[in-house]
């Protein structure tokens, strides 16, 4: 109806209630115009939707990962030893999703399991033998590993996520 690009004044009931006499000034445009803000915010929400798409697998493999190591660090106060919990949390580990490998010359390829070597994992003991053998101390367990994210949609591009997730707890069991 001919607004155009012209401003209308409009009248804010909420000012006008509180006893103000202005008038607010609205750029009405029924041209259908993409303003530029409008442009930027979209690239910048249809971007983290990508980011997020493609790198949630790799952080909720994570919070998997620590959940079983709490859970396996909860059983440590039946003496389990430190290679027992060395083990477990491997095994755990070897069951969490998947990672890319990459042969030497040949094609990457999805292999199962989170890609942890046995040095990545540490076990601290505190108790008297060291060792998680007594109930005197605490459990202290960490996992270092990096696992790299191939990006959707970008073929051979990719981003390395580095996780360091850690769990401790006491030897000493429950007094029910």
């Amino acid at each position: 109806s001919g607004l155009g690009n012209q401003p209308v004044a409009v009248r804010c009931p909420s000012v006008a209630a509180l006893g103000y006499n202005r008038q607010v000034l609205r750029n009405l445009t029924t041209s259908g115009e993409v303003q530029f803000t409008s442009l930027l915010l979209l690239v910048v929400l249809a971007a983290i939707g990508y980011f997020a798409y493609a790198l949630f697998p790799g952080v909720a493999d994570n919070y998997t990962l620590k959940q079983q190591m709490s859970g396996v660090v909860n059983q440590a106060w039946k003496r389990l030893g430190k290679e027992d919990v060395h083990k477990q949390v491997m095994e755990k580990a070897g069951a969490i999703g998947t990672h890319i490998e990459q042969p030497a010359g040949g094609l990457p390829i999805e292999a199962p399991g989170l890609p942890i070597a046995e040095e990545d994992v540490v076990v601290v003991c505190t108790d008297q033998a060291q060792d998680c053998t007594k109930d005197d101390g605490e459990v202290f367990v960490t996992v270092t590993y990096a696992r790299v994210m191939p990006l959707p949609y970008f073929k051979g591009k990719s981003l390395t996520l580095h996780f360091s997730p850690s769990v401790h707890e006491t030897l000493k069991p429950a007094a029910w």
